[in-house]
């Protein structure tokens, strides 16, 4: 994997060509990050679990980060060809994925995870549902498979996320938010 910053350039960037016409209608500062194919930004988030031993252990198997009031991220995202790579530093742990475009959904990879989404986009944000999920490339059942929902709201000078992971039957195992500023 190439090192973090700038991306090749391809062209027409991952979301560009993943919301066609749509991508114009997205917030200023949203649009210039995904137009760019890669970048850097700073983030401020709040990190959620759900109360509960059996949560706990999901999680940190999960890899997902500790609970904080107020953890300073740092997002690098890079292209290459037809992908990107998105590597989200917590103080306590690193979340890299790769997502690229398949049959129209936006697939990302975690792992051996992958979660194909369907993504809509407007002059708000955007806005990123889960439809189906495999593991090391078998289709899980949508009653096993996890449910990832992303959104994304524009501010001036960057957006604020919110992302939830939930399974069935345990609900809810982590959850961030906060605020989004490209470098």
């Amino acid at each position: 994997m190439p090192p973090p910053g700038r991306a090749e350039a391809i062209g027409v960037q991952l979301y560009q060509r993943l919301l066609g016409t749509s991508f114009d209608r997205l917030p200023p500062a949203v649009r210039r990050f995904h137009a760019q194919g890669g970048g850097v930004a700073e983030c401020t988030f709040v990190v959620r679990r759900h109360a509960g031993r059996l949560h706990g252990l999901v999680a940190r198997a999960a890899g997902l980060p500790a609970v904080t009031a107020s953890a300073r991220v740092l997002l690098q995202v890079h292209a290459v060809g037809e992908r990107e790579f998105w590597t989200r530093v917590f103080p306590d742990c690193k979340l890299r994925t790769a997502q690229w475009i398949e049959r129209g959904r936006l697939i990302e990879q975690a792992g051996p995870l992958q979660v194909a989404f369907d993504v809509a986009a407007d002059e708000s944000g955007m806005r990123l549902t889960s439809r189906r999920c495999r593991v090391l490339g078998i289709p899980l059942p949508r009653a096993l498979a996890p449910r990832v929902a992303a959104t994304v709201s524009g501010l001036a000078d960057g957006w604020n996320v919110e992302v939830s992971i939930a399974l069935p039957l345990i609900g809810t195992i982590g959850a961030y938010s906060g605020t989004v500023v490209p470098a």
